[in-house]
């Protein structure tokens, strides 16, 4: 190696360049990253009633957008002052089978059928899905943990025991 070689070599080890600068910053101890990161929601975050109460409100939303369940519910609401002649009268052919909650949704009320004869028959309520609601609730029905890919005729007795649509 010449003196000129070993000059430069010298001098590049003794004046640190961006590169060695970058390498030579150490990263914040994990402990700060981890006290400033909080922990990810967990279900016992979750509050059930919020949950139900944001559903029953996005479904009462979507009742109100499909003129079919609008115009069943105003009449329900005993708001037939607004609405023409044979939408009141459709309305009240369908009236008798379904109730409206105290916070406006929509429900189908018919028989509970068993297929035991010995067992009594009931009322049974079901929520009124507006069509655009209906591929979302057969998806969650189909794809929930509950549900876990039970296949069609345990999915469409689930859906059928718990909502109603035309």
């Amino acid at each position: 190696m010449g003196q000129n070689d070993a000059a430069r070599l010298a001098e590049s080890n003794a004046v640190p360049t961006e590169v060695q600068n970058v390498q030579e910053e150490t990263p914040p101890p994990t402990d700060a990253l981890t006290a400033a990161t909080p922990d990810p929601p967990g279900s016992e975050d979750v509050d059930p009633l919020s949950v139900q109460e944001e559903r029953r409100t996005r479904v009462a939303a979507a009742q109100d957008e499909e003129l079919r369940w609008s115009n069943l519910r105003a009449v329900l609401r005993g708001e037939n002052a607004s609405l023409g002649y044979k939408t009141v009268r459709d309305a009240w052919k369908m009236a008798d089978r379904f109730v409206l909650s105290e916070d406006g949704v929509l429900y189908f009320v018919g028989a509970y059928r068993r297929s035991e004869p010995d067992e009594q028959q009931g009322a049974w309520m079901r929520l009124v899905l507006p069509s655009t609601m209906v591929q979302e609730v057969l998806q969650s029905c189909h794809d929930s943990l509950e549900g876990g890919h039970q296949g069609i005729n345990r999915t469409y007795h689930r859906v059928k025991a718990d909502y109603y649509w035309i």
